[in-house]
């Protein structure tokens, strides 16, 4: 009777500890399943994974940007030239004509770029109700340094 017993407390621990996968019903695009849930990679949200975090930045912003002493209005651009997911470029920082390549996580940017002609660009910043803000350092080529505080918003 203890043998009987005993493979049927087996059976009933393996059954209870089986549950239904829903992932198998559902394609984490670009992440995996963990726990019958999706687990997005970096760069990526939603139930599915479906949706680049990024998208949220892209397209044409009016800024207004303190830089130095100097108060600008001008436009840039918010692409996805870049291949990693979690990068995005701004073109025409500062109104200077340059590129920079930011790093989002979620709403917020990082900023560590070389310019390629010798000035360097350094901040953080965020994107929150369509708006997207950014503090950042700019130091020339000729060395100088500049405080800038850029505030966007689509056009």
């Amino acid at each position: 009777m203890t043998k009987v017993a005993s493979i049927f407390t087996v059976i009933c621990m393996l059954l209870s500890s089986c549950h239904y996968n829903t992932c198998r019903e559902q394609n984490c695009n670009n992440g995996f399943c963990l726990d019958d849930e999706c687990a997005c990679l970096d760069g990526f949200e939603g139930s599915d994974c479906e949706t680049e975090q990024r998208g949220a930045f892209l397209g044409q912003f009016r800024v207004t940007e303190t830089c130095g002493t100097t108060d600008l209005t001008y436009a840039i651009t918010v692409s996805d030239e870049s291949d990693i997911p979690t990068e995005i470029v701004i073109k025409n920082i500062g109104n200077y004509g340059f590129d920079v390549v930011a790093v989002i996580s979620g709403s917020s940017i990082s900023i560590d770029h070389d310019t390629g002609n010798g000035a360097t660009v350094k901040g953080t910043g965020s994107f929150a109700n369509e708006i997207l803000t950014l503090n950042y350092t700019l130091t020339t080529t000729a060395g100088q340094t500049l405080q800038c505080n850029l505030n966007g918003s689509f056009l």
